[in-house]
């Protein structure tokens, strides 16, 4: 077989470009923590440096510098951002302050504390021990453990329906802790567990000859309640706390943008490299990380700049909205904000991803003031959500119905749409959600 050659051209990015869109596209805390990593790589740069330069040879580089003025924006007579000096005591403390941690409830050690002072022999506190072990997330044991003593006091244990080793069980057993669990709800549960949970109403209502009003009123008053998963009160999702990248603050009557620049790092460049950069004994390694962070510093400010312009063109499309006078924004089309700014339209995806935005109204993603297919997901899912939440559980609604109710909030969808979106929320449908 000969030799050949192939001829492909692959688009490569500049360093500097992609160092600005990386930059651009990190929220505030993903970007914090990035900075940090490029001042333990790079040894010219050091992390708050307040010294003075006549004390020592290294030049200070804040990143929330001021900007120079070919970079600078045009002052907006409406729209031009606050000064730092003018800015409130009490929102510089609210930007600056540590976000409270909550302590987490631990299910295992819960478990462990009670059943030390259930069982008084050592050999039953280990064999309970080795039971607790084998609860999963949900609260339940295996389906394979067999009945015992152990079992029977781990299931009297706190939160109901734990150490039960089925979604069934687990339900009985919450149940029997009610004070006033009427025979017919256990019934439900012990001899009906399928059309239960199936809603099969007329099937229920033949097999335990009631009426539909009875079986209703017994489920919503006794049965609703229960939990599928009686140890969800100790589940912990990563909570990542929503710090604002941008602020809408209202001062003396009149709203002003502000990119938020507390968290940043200040970060110190030393000069006496900048001095011998031109050297010829200046070997590629030095030379390298002092273009880094040159880079560095440009992609910050450039982001900077970004985010001040989108902040100000939101309080001017969207100021009805953060005044209240509007229930729900009316989001701009990642187009017409590109065309408006003059900027690339990924540009503009890059720099509203994952940020937030604090306004007189609260917090919001950045993403839901512009119509891209993220956003628009994330919106009708919430107006779903609301729609279900809030309905008549004797009459729910239909998809189709949904789909009106959200044509008339804005996000016009198809009955298959709807669907789509209630099986990725895993809502049920309507005759499952009727009560």
């Amino acid at each position: 077989m000969e030799p050949y050659f192939t001829i492909q051209l692959r688009p490569t990015l500049a360093l500097n470009l992609r160092t600005a869109l990386e930059v651009l596209t990190m929220p505030l805390p993903q970007l914090v923590h990035w900075i940090e990593e490029r001042i333990e790589e790079n040894p010219l740069l050091s992390l708050d440096s307040r010294v003075s330069t006549q004390e020592n040879a290294t030049e200070s580089i804040p990143v929330n510098a001021p900007r120079s003025e070919e970079n600078t924006l045009p002052p907006s007579q409406e729209f031009d951002a606050l000064p730092r000096e003018k800015i409130p005591s009490t929102y510089r403390q609210r930007v600056t302050q540590t976000l409270p941690l909550v302590e987490k409830r631990d299910l295992f050690a819960y478990l462990t504390f009670q059943a030390r002072e259930a069982f008084c022999k050592e050999k039953d506190l280990s064999q309970a021990l080795e039971l607790i072990a084998e609860i999963d997330e949900k609260g339940l044991l295996p389906s394979h453990v067999e009945d015992s003593v152990l079992v029977s006091t781990l299931q009297s244990f706190d939160p109901p329906g734990i150490a039960a080793r089925s979604i069934q069980e687990a339900l009985l057993l919450q149940l029997k802790r009610k004070p006033r669990a009427t025979p017919l709800a256990m019934s439900i549960l012990r001899d009906h567990y399928d059309d239960f949970l199936h809603q099969r109403i007329a099937t229920l209502c033949r097999h335990l000859r009631c009426s539909k009003h009875t079986l209703r009123k017994t489920i919503r008053d006794e049965l609703s309640s229960l939990s599928f998963a009686p140890a969800s009160t100790f589940r912990h999702n990563e909570v990542i706390p929503w710090i604002p990248d941008l602020y809408i603050i209202e001062e003396e009557g009149r709203m002003r943008v502000e990119v938020n620049e507390a968290f940043l790092p200040r970060i110190s460049f030393d000069a006496r490299y900048d001095k011998i950069s031109y050297e010829p004994s200046m070997n590629s390694y030095c030379r390298t990380k002092r273009m880094d962070a040159l880079l560095l510093q440009k992609a910050l400010k450039k982001r900077q700049i970004t985010l001040f312009r989108l902040g100000s063109l939101l309080l001017k499309t969207q100021r009805s909205f953060f005044e209240g006078q509007e229930s729900h924004p009316q989001p701009l089309s990642i187009e017409q904000t590109a065309s408006i700014l003059k900027l690339h339209r990924s540009t503009i995806g890059r720099a509203i991803t994952d940020k937030v935005i604090s306004t007189p109204r609260g917090c919001f993603s950045l993403a839901m003031f512009f119509r891209h297919a993220k956003a628009i997901s994330s919106s009708v899912e919430t107006a779903l959500s609301q729609l279900i939440q809030e309905e008549d559980k004797q009459h729910p609604l239909s998809d189709e119905a949904i789909a009106t109710h959200l044509h008339q909030l804005g996000y016009p969808c198809s009955r298959r749409t709807v669907a789509k979106y209630r099986n990725a929320l895993h809502l049920p449908t309507a005759r499952l959600r009727k009560l």
